[in-house]
C-alpha cells in the first residue's frame, strides 16, 4: 500500500519536464489554447522531501519542450472526427 500511495501522490503533482533536464516541474495549466503550459518548480525528485513554494519559479513554456511523465493530464490536438 506504500507503493500505491506514493503513485498516487506523484500522479497528483502533473510532474512535467523541459527538454532533456532532470529535474521535474509541476505543470499548472495550458494557455493559449494549449501551446504553452504554465509550470512551477523545480519540485523535488523525491516526494518525501518538503517542498519550498517560495523558492519555486512560475513561468510559462512551449508544450513541444515539455515531457509529461505517466498519468498527467494532457490536450490532444489536430485529432480528426
Amino acid at each position: 500500500t506504500k507503493n500505491a500511495e506514493s503513485w498516487w501522490q506523484r500522479l497528483q503533482l502533473r510532474c512535467a519536464f523541459i527538454g532533456c533536464e532532470q529535474q521535474p516541474y509541476e505543470a499548472l495549466r495550458y494557455e493559449n489554447d494549449g501551446k504553452s503550459c504554465v509550470i512551477q518548480g523545480p519540485v523535488p525528485s523525491n516526494l518525501d522531501a518538503s517542498r519550498n513554494v517560495d523558492d519555486e519559479k512560475t513561468f510559462s513554456v512551449p508544450t513541444a519542450n515539455i515531457y509529461f511523465s505517466l498519468g498527467s493530464p494532457v490536450m490532444l490536438h489536430g485529432l480528426k472526427k
